[in-house]
C-alpha cells in the first residue's frame, strides 16, 4: 500500500532523532498494562445490574466491572455518589435491572454512548491538564465525535456479524503528543488513576507489530471503562470506550485520502454475506406468534388475562411506574435525567416486544375467539371452566373412537364377519337379452385380509339368484366370484348384483328372507361415521370377460377413505387434550395452537381423503364431502392461530358446511339411507351460538352497571337544551367546528417523527418497509411523552388560568372535593392532573382498534380542562383557535345535538387533537407529537370522577372491547 508506506517513512524518520529509549520504556509500561488489563478473546459491551448507590455499592461496582473482564487487581474505594435518583426511578429501575447482561440493543448502545460522550471528554480534559502541569507533557486534545450510525451499523454488520455487544468503539478520543515519553507517562498516569478501568491495550508504536496487516496508522490504543460517580448514575460504567495515544507528526501525515484508504484496506475482510442474510431473515419475525412463557408470569391487564414473557413484563410494568410519575412532582431536569437514565439501562423495544407479546390476547370482540362472561375479555383458553370443557371432550372423542366398539376398534377389525351360506341376486347381466336359467355355473369363495380362506363352491342357480353353501362357519371380509369357464357365456356374466350372507345352517335356498343380512353389492360407499361399507349396485362391475377369471370385491376401508373417517379422531383428541394441557402449564399461546389442531389436523386428512377418492375413481359426493368438510375445519384452524380475530365467523361457516354437506351426502349421495347427524356440526353450531348468548348476556349486564350513569348525563343534557341561551351556545360552539379546517372533523392524524436533514434511508432499510414518517415504535412514543407532559401541561394550566377554568381542591381535612377557578398558584390542596396513558390500555386500544399502529395512538400525553358553562367552554375553544403555540389537528364536538351519545355512554364534551409547537418543544424534538385536550363541563366531569361513573364506563368499555 503507497499510503502506508509514506506512514512508515515518517515514523523511521521520527526514530531517527532519538527515541528508541523512550520506545523501550513505552513498551515496558505497555507490557504492565496488558498484564493487569488481562484482556477476554472477545471484549464486550454489558449493562450492569443496577444498584441504589451507596458507599458500599461503590466499591462494589468496582468489582462487579473487573468480573466482567477478570480484573484481579486489588479493590479501590469510591465515594458514595451525590446524584440522587428520583423515587419513580429507583422503583422501577430496582425491579427490573437485577441481573448484569451484554447489550444487544443499538439504541441502547447509542444512548449509552451519547451519556458517555461527554464524561470522558471531562476526563481526558481534566487528564490532559494535569499532564502538562506535573510533567510538562506536550499533550493536545481536540473532541472527536461519536462514531455515526451508519458507520457504527457497518461496522456491526460487516466485523461483528450483527452482534452489537462487541461494538466497543462508538464513543472515541485521541489524545496527541510530540514525544513518545509523553505517551508513556499518560499511560502510566492512567493506570494509576481510580476511575479509568484498562480492559485491553494495543500498542502499534512497537516494532515487532505488522502495521501493514492492520491498516491502522501507528499509534497505542486503550479500551477503557470509566467509573465515575456520573457513570454509576447513569449506569454506563461498563461501557468500554477508546482512547488513542497519538503522535503528532504521523496524525498529520494522515491526510483525508489516505485514512479513508486504510479503512476501506480494513473493510475488506468484514464482509459476510450469509450473517446479512440472517439478518434480514429476522427481521421478518416469521416466528413470532410462537413464545415461550411462564405460568406465574401471566399478567391481568385490564380485566384481560394475557401471556407475556417474564422479563420484557416485569421491565414494561416497571417502565410504567416510571411514565405515569405524577407529572407535577418531578421538575424538567429530573425528568430528563431519568429519561436519559431509562435508554441506558433498558433496550430500546422494550415496549415493542411487549406490544407483540399481547397482540393474541387483547382482540376486537365484535368477531374473536374471547369468551365473554364475568371476566368479559378473558382469552378462552385461559378460562378454567373452558379448560375443563375440551377435556370432556377429549374424553368423549377418546372413548367414542377408541373405547369398546368404537371407530377404531371397528376399522381394526377389518369389517370381518362370520359367514355359512351367501346369496348372490343379479340384478343386471353384461347383456340384457339374455334371459335368467340355462345353466350357468358361477363359483364364489371368501376372503381375509387379501387371503383366500377356503375354495370357491359352485352356486345353485334359481333364476336370477345364486345360492352357494360352505361346509363351516367362514371368516372374510371380501369375496371372489368366478364366472363360467365355458366360451359363450360372456353375455350371461353378472354386472350389477347384490351379495347377502348368514350364519345359519341349512339349505340356504329354504331361509326366510329374515335370515339374510345385505353385505356388499357391486360397489361400496364408505360411512362417514363408521367407516362400514354401504353397498351400492346402481353402477355396473367390471365383471372379466376372460372365461374363469376371478374378480375381488372387497369390503375392508380403504386407507385413503379411513383417513377421512376414522384418523380425524387423533388431531381432535390431541388437540382437545394438549390445548388446556399446554395452557395449565403456563403456555397459553402455545396452548391455543395445540387447540386449533384439532381443526386443521382434521381438516388435512379430510382433504387428502378428497384427493385420494379423486384419483381412485369413487362418486364425486365422496370426494367433494370430504373435501368441503376438510376445508371448513383448515378454515378454521388456520384462522385460530393467524387470524384469530375471525375465528368464530369460521367457526359457523365451519358448523354450516359440516351440517349441509352431510346431509346432502345422504340424501342425495346415498338417497337417505343410513342417515346420521353431523355431531361434530352441531358441536360447532351450539358453541357459537353459546359464545353469542354469552356475548349478549355480559354486554347487557355491562350496561345496566352505566345505566344510572347514562340516566344522570341525559338528565344534565335535557337540562342544557331547555335553555334558550345555553342553545345558543350549542349552536355557535357547532359553528366554530364548522368553520374550521377540515382535518377537523374528517382529516386522518398520526404521530410523526421529526425528520433530521442529511439523514436518508439506506438500502438495508428500504426492504424492510421503513417509514421514515410516522412514529412505529411503542418506546418511541412514550420517550416523546414524557418530554412533552411537562410543557404541554404548564401551556394548559396556562389556558385554565387565561380563560377561567376550573380545578379541584380538596377542603381541609374533609373529604369533599371542590371546584375553584385556578388561579396560577400550585398548592398541596391542588389535584387531578391527568397522568400519561399507561401502557397496558395503550396496548389494548392499539389491538382493539388500530391494528397495532402506534402511530395511531393520540392520547398518551393527555389533559383536561373544566368549566362552568358551554359558554366559557365557547371562549376558551376560541382562544385555543387564535393561540400561536397551539396546531389543532382534530375537534370531536360531543355536544353536537347530532352526535349519538350511546357511544360514549352518553357522556359530553369537547375533544381536541393538538401539537404544541414552541421553542421548547422544538428543541426537544416533541413538535410533532399529538396530545388530547379535553374541555368539559363540570356537572359531567364531577360525576364521573367522584361517583365512579368513569370506572363503570371503563368496565362497559373492557366488555365491549373498544
Amino acid at each position: 500500500m503507497m499510503h502506508q508506506a509514506k506512514l512508515d517513512k515518517v515514523w523511521e524518520d521520527f526514530l531517527s532523532e532519538g527515541e528508541e529509549s523512550s520506545l523501550m520504556l513505552l513498551e515496558e509500561v505497555a507490557q504492565a498494562c496488558h498484564r493487569k488489563a488481562r484482556k477476554t478473546a472477545k471484549l464486550r459491551q454489558f449493562r450492569m445490574a443496577y444498584n441504589p448507590v451507596t458507599e458500599e455499592d461503590s466499591r462494589t461496582d468496582m468489582d462487579r466491572i473487573r468480573a466482567l473482564e477478570t480484573f484481579a487487581s486489588s479493590r479501590r474505594f469510591r465515594t458514595p455518589s451525590k446524584f440522587a435518583a428520583s423515587e419513580a426511578f429507583t422503583s422501577f429501575a430496582s425491579v427490573s435491572l437485577a441481573e448484569t447482561k451484554e447489550i444487544t440493543n443499538f439504541d441502547q448502545l447509542n444512548a449509552q454512548g451519547v451519556t458517555m460522550q461527554k464524561l470522558l471528554v471531562d476526563k481526558l480534559l481534566v487528564l490532559v491538564e494535569r499532564l502538562q502541569t506535573a510533567h510538562g507533557s506536550t499533550a493536545r486534545f481536540e473532541e472527536t465525535p461519536m462514531k455515526s450510525f451508519e458507520a457504527s451499523c457497518e461496522k456491526i454488520l460487516r466485523k461483528y456479524h450483527g452482534d452489537v455487544a462487541r461494538h466497543t468503539d462508538l464513543v472515541r478520543q485521541s489524545i496527541m503528543f510530540d514525544r513518545i515519553q509523553d505517551i508513556a507517562d499518560c499511560l502510566q498516569t492512567l493506570m494509576e488513576d481510580r476511575e479509568v478501568v484498562i480492559v485491553s491495550l494495543k500498542n502499534r508504536l512497537a516494532g515487532r507489530d505488522k502495521v501493514k496487516n492492520l491498516g491502522h496508522v501507528r499509534d497505542v490504543c486503550l479500551k477503557a471503562r470509566l467509573i465515575t460517580e456520573q457513570t454509576r448514575f447513569y449506569g454506563i460504567c461498563a461501557f468500554v470506550c477508546e482512547i488513542r495515544l497519538v503522535l503528532t507528526c504521523l496524525q498529520s501525515a494522515a491526510t483525508t485520502s489516505m485514512l479513508k484508504d486504510l479503512k476501506g484496506y480494513r473493510r475488506m475482510h468484514q464482509v459476510n454475506i450469509s450473517i446479512r442474510c440472517l439478518l434480514f431473515w429476522s427481521r421478518l419475525d416469521c416466528s413470532a406468534w410462537i413464545r415461550r412463557l411462564k405460568h406465574h408470569k401471566i399478567h391481568k391487564l385490564s380485566r384481560v388475562l394475557v401471556e407475556t414473557l417474564a422479563e420484557t413484563g416485569r421491565e414494561a410494568g416497571s417502565l410504567n411506574s416510571l411514565f405515569r410519575s405524577a407529572a407535577h412532582t418531578l421538575t424538567d431536569e429530573e425528568r430528563h435525567k431519568d429519561l436519559l437514565r431509562q435508554r441506558c439501562l433498558f433496550a430500546g423495544d422494550t415496549l415493542g416486544k411487549r406490544l407483540q407479546e399481547l397482540q393474541h390476547a387483547v382482540k376486537k370482540s365484535s368477531a374473536s375467539s374471547v369468551l365473554f362472561t364475568s371476566i368479559p375479555c378473558t382469552l378462552a383458553m385461559q378460562k378454567t371452566w373452558f379448560k375443563a370443557l375440551l377435556i370432556i371432550w377429549g374424553i368423549f372423542y377418546a372413548v367414542r373412537g377408541f373405547g369398546e366398539g368404537g371407530l377404531w376398534q371397528t376399522y381394526m377389525r377389518k369389517q370381518v364377519f362370520q359367514v355359512r351360506s351367501a346369496r348372490m341376486i343379479v340384478l343386471q347381466r353384461r347383456q340384457d337379452s339374455v334371459s335368467a336359467g340355462g345353466n350357468y355355473s358361477l363359483q364364489l369363495g371368501w376372503m381375509l385380509n387379501g387371503c383366500k380362506t377356503s375354495s370357491a363352491v359352485q352356486g345353485v342357480e334359481d333364476g336370477d339368484i345364486f345360492y352357494f353353501s360352505f361346509p363351516s362357519l367362514e371368516s372374510a371380509n371380501a369375496f371372489y366370484f368366478i364366472t363360467d369357464s365355458r366360451s359363450g357365456t360372456e353375455g350371461r356374466d353378472p354386472v350389477r348384483f347384490r351379495l347377502d350372507v348368514t350364519s345359519a345352517s341349512g339349505s340356504p335356498w329354504q331361509l326366510a328372507n329374515t335370515s339374510w343380512t345385505l353385505k356388499s353389492g357391486t360397489k361400496c360407499d364408505w360411512d362417514r361415521y363408521n367407516a362400514a361399507c354401504i353397498p351400492r349396485w346402481d353402477e355396473t362391475y367390471p365383471t372379466d370377460l376372460q372365461r374363469g377369471a376371478e374378480n375381488v370385491i372387497s369390503l375392508v376401508t380403504p386407507l385413503y377413505m379411513a383417513a377421512g373417517t376414522v384418523f380425524f379422531l387423533f388431531p381432535v383428541v390431541l388437540g382437545c387434550f394438549s390445548g388446556p394441557i399446554v395452557s395449565i402449564l403456563g403456555r397459553p399461546r402455545m396452548g391455543v395452537v395445540c387447540f386449533s389442531f384439532a381443526f386443521w389436523g382434521t381438516g388435512v386428512l379430510g382433504i387428502a381423503a378428497a384427493i385420494s377418492s379423486a384419483v381412485h375413481g369413487d362418486s364425486a359426493g365422496v370426494a367433494l364431502l370430504f373435501f368441503l368438510l376438510g376445508w371448513g375445519s383448515s378454515t378454521t384452524g388456520l384462522s385460530l392461530v393467524f387470524w384469530e380475530e375471525k375465528f368464530l365467523p369460521t367457526v359457523l361457516f365451519n358448523a354450516c358446511i359440516t351440517v349441509v354437506a352431510s346431509i346432502s351426502f345422504y340424501f342425495i349421495t346415498l338417497g337417505g339411507g343410513n342417515f346420521q347427524f353431523p355431531i361434530t356440526g352441531l358441536v360447532l353450531l351450539v358453541s357459537w351460538m353459546a359464545v353469542q348468548l354469552m356475548r349478549r348476556r355480559a354486554i347487557h349486564r355491562a350496561w345496566l352497571g352505566i345505566e344510572d350513569d347514562v340516566k344522570y348525563y341525559n338528565e344534565v343534557w335535557r337540562a342544557l337544551t331547555a335553555d334558550q341561551g345555553t342553545m345558543g351556545q350549542v349552536k355557535k360552539l357547532k359553528q366554530i367546528v364548522a368553520s374550521g379546517s377540515e382535518a377537523w372533523s374528517k382529516g386522518a392524524i398520526c404521530q410523526l417523527q421529526r425528520g433530521e436533514p442529511g439523514h436518508g434511508i439506506s438500502s438495508l432499510q428500504r426492504p424492510m418497509g421503513y417509514d421514515a414518517a410516522r412514529i412505529t415504535c411503542l418506546d418511541q412514543l412514550y420517550n416523546q411523552a414524557m418530554l412533552l407532559e411537562l410543557p404541554f401541561l404548564r401551556k394548559v394550566k396556562e389556558l385554565l388560568k387565561r380563560w377561567g377554568g376550573l380545578v379541584q381542591e380538596k377542603a381541609g381535612d374533609e373529604s369533599e372535593i371542590r371546584w375553584v377557578r385556578y388561579e396560577g398558584q400550585e398548592t398541596a390542596a391542588l389535584h387531578g392532573w391527568a397522568r400519561l396513558k399507561g401502557f397496558d390500555r395503550s396496548i389494548e386500544k392499539l389491538h382493539r382498534s388500530y391494528k397495532g399502529k402506534v402511530w395511531r395512538l393520540l392520547d398518551v400525553v393527555r389533559q383536561s380542562m373544566v368549566f362552568e358553562s358551554l359558554e366559557e367552554i365557547v371562549r376558551c375553544l376560541k382562544g385555543i383557535c387564535e393561540d400561536q403555540e397551539l396546531v389543532i389537528l382534530r375537534v370531536k364536538n360531543r355536544f353536537d345535538p347530532d352526535f349519538t351519545s350511546q357511544q360514549s355512554g352518553a357522556y359530553r364534551d369537547v375533544c381536541l387533537n393538538v401539537r404544541l409547537d414552541n421553542e421548547e418543544t422544538h428543541r426537544l424534538g416533541v413538535n410533532f407529537h399529538v396530545c388530547e385536550l379535553q374541555l368539559s363541563l363540570k356537572d359531567y366531569k364531577s360525576w364521573a370522577m367522584h361517583s365512579n361513573g368513569h370506572q363503570r364506563y371503563v368496565a362497559y368499555r373492557n366488555t365491549r372491547a373498544e
